[in-house]
């Protein structure tokens, strides 16, 4: 489309756009207008050469980084550089084989339960919102592996604040032009 290309499609469907764009190629190009490019990389290799064998060559300084910065602060996903470093030394041990072992269990065990729920439910004929459910599950799993508690009583709530959230960061970063937060 003139002027806005592809931002009004990534901005009322961004799944579906991106989807298109992985079938195009390993590497694909959206333009999303005013705000610039943006890049799929969907081939194995070339996430890899992304994420490990040229990382300095790609930025976390983007809109996108900027907006998820609000949400989640700077942290291991949001930060780079020295400051990057320093918070991926102190989570590594977290993420040690035994550890990444028993992580697999829970998640094993997680899966199992969801599905034996979704089985009883439809053989029921009973509706369930699997969104929900694999918010809740998702949040279970990372509260039992990364701080030891389960925290399925509160996943509920957690659950409608995080869809809160991920709605507003959605608008933010397809938006043709960025509004200051005040």
């Amino acid at each position: 489309l003139p002027l806005i290309a592809h931002l009004a499609p990534m901005r009322l469907d961004p799944r579906a756009t991106l989807v298109a764009a992985s079938r195009l190629g390993d590497v694909s190009r959206i333009d999303l207008g005013p705000r610039g490019d943006a890049y799929v990389v969907t081939h194995p290799d070339g996430i890899k050469r992304v994420l490990l064998e040229n990382q300095p060559n790609y930025s976390k300084r983007t809109r996108g980084f900027d907006s998820l910065r609000l949400f989640l602060g700077q942290g291991l996903l949001t930060s780079e550089g020295d400051f990057w470093r320093k918070q991926r030394r102190i989570a590594q041990p977290a993420f040690h084989h035994r550890n990444l072992q028993a992580f697999g269990t829970i998640m094993g065990q997680a899966g199992e339960v969801l599905g034996d729920r979704w089985e009883a439910k439809a053989e029921t004929g009973e509706a369930f919102d699997v969104a929900r459910d694999m918010m809740q599950v998702t949040l279970s799993i990372v509260g039992r592996c990364l701080f030891s508690t389960d925290p399925d009583a509160q996943s509920s709530a957690i659950g409608r604040h995080l869809d809160v959230m991920l709605e507003h960061f959605a608008r933010r970063i397809s938006a043709p032009m960025v509004l200051p937060l005040s």
